[in-house]
This record gives C-alpha cells, sequence and structure tokens, in this order.
C-alpha cells in the first residue's frame, strides 16, 4: 500500500519473515523490553508492525522493539502494514516514529541524520522532525568532527610507523654488523650530549668523523645522512665517491 492511501491494510506475516532495519537508533533496554513482551503476551499488539518490502522479505521501519518482544512472547505471527518507502521516506519514518516510544542513542541518530543530509538540508528535515535545523546541523557536525578526529589519529599512527632516512640508508648499504655498530655509537652520544633525537646524534657523529670502529663503507653511509641535499651533487659518483664529496664542501 501507499504510505499516503487512507485506507489501511493489515497482514498477518510470520515473524521469521521480518528483519531489523540497519540505521535505527532507537534503543530499549530489557528491563522495559521484557514489560513490552507480557504486555504483547497478555493483552497482544496495540499498534502494527511497520514494514516494507526488502527483498524476498520485509524490512522493520517501525516496531523493532514489537518484534523482539513477539519473539520472545513465542509468537508465530505478527499484524504489519507494508507501505512503499524508499530508504530516505523510511529513514525519515523511522526517526518520526521513535519519539513516541523508546529512546534514541546520540550517536546513532546524528550517524542517520548525517546520512539523511546528503538526500536534503537540514531545514527540509526540521520540517517534518522534532528538532530545529540548528539542533539537526549541532549534530551531524559532531558526526564529521568524529569522523576527521579518526583519520587525523589514523594518519598520525601512519607517520610514526615511517622508518627514519637515515635508517632506510643503512639498511640498503650496510651490513648488519656495521648497522648494529652505528646504532650502539648513536646510543653513546646520545648520552654523552644529552639529545633525545637520532637524526641529532648522527649529526654530531658526522660532524666528529668518530664512529667507533665502523668500517670505512659505513663511514661513508654516515656522512650521506649528514650531507642531505650535499649527496644530490654526487651525481652518479656512487657510495664510493661520498668521502670526496664531502671533504670538498668542508
Amino acid at each position: 500500500m501507499d504510505c499516503g492511501s487512507s485506507r489501511i491494510e493489515i497482514e498477518w506475516v510470520p515473524t521469521g519473515d521480518l528483519a531489523p532495519n540497519p540505521w535505527n537508533p532507537n534503543r530499549m533496554g530489557p528491563v522495559k523490553l521484557a514489560k513490552l513482551a507480557r504486555e504483547i503476551e497478555q493483552r497482544g499488539f496495540s499498534a502494527p508492525i511497520l514494514a516494507r518490502r526488502k527483498g524476498r522479505g520485509l524490512e522493520v521501519v517501525d516496531g523493532e522493539h514489537r518484534l523482539m518482544a513477539a519473539h520472545m512472547a513465542g509468537l508465530d505471527r505478527v499484524p504489519v502494514v507494508v507501505a512503499e518507502l524508499d530508504d530516505a521516506q523510511a529513514m525519515l519514518k523511522t526517526l518520526q516514529m521513535n519519539e513516541l516510544h523508546g529512546e534514541n542513542d546520540p550517536e546513532l541518530l546524528a550517524a542517520l541524520l548525517e546520512k539523511l543530509s546528503h538526500e536534503m538540508s537540514a531545514a527540509e528535515m526540521a520540517s517534518l522532525l522534532p528538532w530545529s535545523d540548528r539542533e539537526i546541523e549541532c549534530m551531524i557536525e559532531s558526526v564529521i568532527q568524529s569522523a576527521g578526529e579518526a583519520e587525523g589519529a589514523l594518519q598520525a599512527a601512519a607517520a610514526e610507523s615511517v622508518p627514519q632516512p637515515e635508517f632506510e640508508l643503512f639498511a640498503a648499504v650496510v651490513s648488519p654488523d656495521e648497522k648494529r655498530v652505528i646504532e650502539q655509537r648513536i646510543e653513546q652520544v646520545k648520552m654523552e650530549t644529552g639529545t633525545e633525537e637520532d637524526g641529532e646524534a648522527l649529526a654530531a657523529i658526522c660532524a666528529g668523523l668518530s664512529l667507533g670502529g665502523v668500517t670505512p663503507p659505513a663511514r661513508r653511509v654516515a656522512h650521506a645522512s649528514c650531507v642531505g641535499e650535499r649527496s644530490e651533487r654526487a651525481g652518479d659518483a656512487g657510495v664510493e665517491d661520498f668521502d670526496e664529496v664531502i671533504n670538498r664542501d668542508r
């Protein structure tokens, strides 16, 4: 049936043919749900469930807790009004009916309003829902802000996992033993100078040309890490010519 039709047809539908929708922000605690189940078991339904056709079954638009209570009461069939509704209409109808019973979860409510904002403006929603356009905008902004904070945290975590350039260079051209000696020397210099940064300690090592037992190739790697942009001037000379480039620039 059409929701605007003057005639309402109630069907008795097997409870297994009905499924809850994925967007409902309404929540009901176990105590209230148990009371509702007892009420339905003793006195029956005071209002039918509103549903729409979805695939081969029916999707609940309003009445998810009545359906849950019917399962608890052991009912095989429940009264249902079937309406032809698209996604936006179904979401709006869920919000409209939720104000009559149960309680909205703030985060889920805000997320649902954000989804609806892609279909209509806050003013349009305010004309159909029990909130002002400003209240709706504030709830939507909270969702966007939370998403931005989550994205920022992910980017920060990704940035922390990026290896430092000097250690990428070490891994490429020095042996494991040489790398271990360099790292030990860096830790020693950090203790001597009080710096907490590996890069600053490496710069100090390069400035003093003191690597303490590192073979010449590793020494050249340390030089290369210090000279930064100057290393580009080595061109195609390769690692073997870094000493020459550095000495020329000193």
